[in-house]
């Protein structure tokens, strides 16, 4: 089996002849070409050099258009904090939403527009062809929420007034469907979702390659044959640790 042909048989429950291995590459792909993150972030050359580069090196499965969860705050007029060599991230003491009244006077934003969006969606289909799958993503409703209105304040508008976040996350909602949708246009195969108000740290970093094929020998027991090794790879994870997910997972048949 190809790559793109391995996924969808796992997504499909059909037979496979090995697991899945997606670790998602954003600043570890960015070191593989020597680019700043900012410029893997914000220049679809950049950043279509350096996922498909990571997808060679390591034989990974797919390649992932993910960045970083400002793309959509960025392109309704939220401020961002950029830095040369780390992920964006919002302003959260100048969120667009910190005035809830904000709310209702803005408008879903045009994935096909010019923007960060749009920059999302360009280029990679031409180069990736049909043997590794194309993931395109959007962000999850309590994550992209948080975004808006700053995490702090929407943790207390869950309790003081539900209606207001209702109308936020529907407001979320119909937006990711549509950057969904022009995703689906530029031609990706699965739509991955973050939804991360918080994250942890993966045990990926600061392993050896011995530890991370131990600590992958309990997934299959625990989710089943329908399992995929993957998540985000940190910037200085060490090679021969990713190489060990991808190794074990093209090397282990579903149970």
């Amino acid at each position: 089996m190809h790559s793109r042909e391995r996924v969808f048989a796992m997504l499909e429950g059909r037979p496979m002849d090995c697991l899945p291995a997606m670790p998602i590459t954003m600043m570890f792909a960015a070191g593989q070409i020597g680019a700043k993150y900012l410029h893997d972030a914000t220049d679809c050359r950049v950043q279509v050099e350096g996922r498909i580069r990571a997808g060679e090196r390591f034989g990974v499965d797919h390649i992932s258009v993910i960045s970083e969860p400002c793309c959509e705050v960025a392109d309704l007029g939220g401020g961002i904090k950029f830095f040369p060599d780390h992920p964006s991230a919002v302003d959260e003491a100048n969120a667009l939403l910190a005035e809830k009244t904000r709310l209702a006077g803005l408008r879903v934003p045009d994935p096909s527009r010019p923007g960060r969006m749009l920059n999302r969606v360009r280029g990679l289909k031409e180069r990736v062809g049909n043997e590794k799958l194309l993931e395109g993503w959007i962000e999850g409703p309590c994550g992209e929420t948080a975004d808006l209105r700053g995490i702090n304040r929407l943790m207390l508008d869950f309790y003081d007034d539900p209606a207001f976040v209702r109308d936020l996350m529907d407001f979320v909602g119909e937006m990711e469907l549509r950057f969904a949708r022009a995703r689906i246009e530029a031609g990706v195969d699965l739509m991955g979702m973050g939804n991360p108000a918080a994250s942890l740290v993966s045990a990926l970093r600061n392993g050896t390659p011995e530890s991370v094929t131990e600590a992958l020998a309990g997934c299959p027991r625990q989710a089943g044959s329908r399992c995929v090794a993957g998540c985000e790879a940190p910037r200085d994870t060490p090679p021969a640790n990713l190489r060990a997910m991808v190794e074990y997972a093209h090397s282990h048949s579903p149970a």
